[in-house]
């Protein structure tokens, strides 16, 4: 953007800029014919279709989901061992129970699981070895110089293929119940340990001894087998690592079940949570870990589920792994507020540059989101691609990493409309992508939140409000794209430095007498910013209070309150908060 005579202009940026990477998501699928000219063909046709996206990538990659994990789980270093793989239409293991009375003749598309088709090969560890080998191949012909990278998958939950390792021999590394409010099933707790297994596997050829951790179990066994069959980095899909085990529980969790915010031992196990990332860490040292995160906010997050994020930040570097990228939710949900302010709380106080992910198509699901979800409408590429962060020292980052979830469908067919539909969008998106904060910006109380949860935990209710208010804002229309961290903000006005523009609108929550934070917004306020404050006052800088005339209410307010406004309401068709 520029500025002129106060205001803000767009000033177009034709240039569509070099991305660090693109990731094409695959399932096995498509690979009925288990000839080496067949898969050869496939991966030309996957590099073609794509290329007009790829040739901006330093780093192509091509992510397989395979199954759930439960080949890495369940290898044995014997390439020629078959393995079962996700060649299911809807939740391959039967735990999404719909009753008979609902659905009588088992017709639900997702609660029963089908086989895609009736000649579904068999793979082998050495026929998976072959896949990335010729994909490899293929993509540094068609693309010399770039590197080529497979990757490969993991998932806590119920969903892909039937898992005799989770659900029969080992349940005592899952956690969560049903599908109430959102939650889904039972899935691995990432903070259990094992049991005793005198099965032989990669990582332990004399069986798994009592009490092996989860994360030393899968680090050793994923080290192994990406070893073997030549992957270059694996992906926590899910919510997995981002709490014990938040995809089986929803929109709560384990420290607020929706009407009681419970904060005893939070602490514990968000440092429980951590101990996975380093066991995993100490034995798979070397493979990058890309990760999927929840679909929440940060600050639902660490109410619900003690997510050590201020930890894993601090620690990125020595754990080496890609922040969550946006949520694919908004795609199913319509819920785009909680999409965005899911996507900038993440992104606030990351240490560098951040991944943007597309649902194209869906190779489980029966469903092709650029086709039917999305209808075609590129809206949810321009709302995601318009956001931005404000780093410390003022420069400006937007995403520099895109993954396509997924290129083929669940029948395993490479559908050309996608790359020929969505690519323009998506070159367009990033080529105007922003070069400057926005008219309004959002300062995330990412320390802040860390401390009410963890520390002055009477807070804790506020942090769940907080991003609660900031997402149903969104939702009504709040023109909220750019973010930047509370320290981070600070940091700026110490340095004196101006690149927040006067008139600027600084959302905030209401900033804490004596705080940094309220220091930083009274020069900004000085130099012609304006700000909109949310959240309770009773800790409030004294300053803001009288400026806004207000004093706060002894005690807490419980309860129903009818509120009374002067102004008219903008009532709009699509405007309306979320149910």
């Amino acid at each position: 953007m520029i500025e002129r005579k106060g205001t803000w202009v767009m000033q177009r940026n034709e240039t569509m800029p070099s991305l660090s990477n693109v990731t094409l998501e695959i399932s096995l699928k498509p690979f009925v014919d288990p000839r080496e000219d067949a898969i050869r063909n496939i991966f030309t046709e996957v590099f073609r279709h794509w290329y007009s996206l790829l040739k901006y990538a330093e780093t192509i990659s091509v992510m397989f989901w395979i199954g759930d994990g439960s080949e890495i789980f369940e290898f044995r270093g014997d390439l020629d061992m078959a393995f079962e793989w996700g060649k299911w239409l809807g939740f391959a293991n039967e735990s999404y129970h719909v009753a008979d009375e609902d659905d009588p003749h088992h017709e639900s598309l997702v609660a029963w699981p089908r086989v895609y088709r009736e000649d579904a090969p068999q793979f082998t560890y050495r026929k998976l070895k072959q896949l990335i080998s010729v994909m490899k191949e293929v993509g540094a012909h068609l693309y010399p110089g770039k590197r080529i990278r497979a990757g490969a998958t993991i998932d806590p939950g119920p969903e892909f293929v039937p898992s005799p390792f989770k659900y029969e021999r080992h349940p005592e590394i899952l956690w969560g119940e049903g599908h109430g409010e959102g939650g889904c099933g039972k899935n691995i707790d990432c903070t259990a340990s094992f049991h005793a297994d005198q099965e032989a596997y990669a990582g332990f050829p004399n069986g798994i001894p009592e009490g092996t951790s989860f994360g030393t179990f899968l680090g050793r066994q994923a080290r192994l087998f990406m070893e073997a069959l030549d992957f270059d980095y694996i992906w926590f899909s899910n919510s997995f690592g981002f709490g014990r085990c938040p995809y089986g529980f929803g929109a709560y969790g384990e420290f607020f079940d929706g009407t009681r915010f419970r904060h005893e031992g939070n602490r514990e196990c968000a440092q429980h949570v951590m101990q996975f990332w380093y066991d995993f860490r100490h034995e798979c040292p070397e493979h990058m870990i890309e990760t999927r995160g929840t679909d929440f906010p940060v600050g639902l997050d660490l109410v619900n589920h003690a997510t050590p994020y201020r930890e894993l930040y601090e620690h990125a570097a020595q754990l080496r792994f890609v922040p969550p990228p946006n949520t694919p939710w908004s795609a199913l949900t319509g819920n785009y507020g909680l999409a965005m302010a899911g996507y900038m709380s993440r992104i606030a106080a990351w240490p560098g540059a951040f991944p943007y992910r597309y649902y194209t198509s869906d190779p489980w699901w029966c469903n092709t989101p650029w086709l039917d979800r999305y209808e075609r409408s590129p809206h949810d590429i321009y709302l995601n691609l318009a956001i931005a962060k404000i780093e410390a020292d003022g420069t400006v980052s937007t995403p520099n990493r895109l993954s396509l979830l997924s290129i083929d469908d669940s029948w395993g067919h490479l559908p050309e409309e996608l790359p020929d539909e969505t690519i323009p969008h998506l070159k367009e998106a990033f080529a105007t992508r922003p070069d400057a904060a926005s008219p309004f910006i959002w300062i995330y109380p990412f320390a802040e939140y860390h401390q009410w949860t963890f520390e002055k935990c009477a807070r804790i209710g506020e942090v769940y409000a907080g991003d609660l208010l900031i997402q149903e804002a969104i939702n009504c229309g709040l023109p909220l794209d750019t973010v930047i961290s509370s320290e981070a903000f600070c940091r700026l006005f110490e340095a004196g430095m101006n690149v927040i523009k006067p008139g600027t609108v600084l959302v905030c929550p209401f900033p804490d007498e004596g705080s940094d934070l309220a220091a930083a917004l009274g020069n900004a306020l000085e130099t012609g910013c304006h700000l909109l404050l949310y959240g309770p006052s009773r800790f409030g800088c004294r300053r803001f209070r009288e400026l806004l005339g207000i004093e706060p209410v002894a005690g807490e307010l419980d309860g129903e309150f009818e509120v009374v406004g002067d102004g008219v309401v903008d009532r709009f068709v699509t405007g309306t908060v979320s149910g």
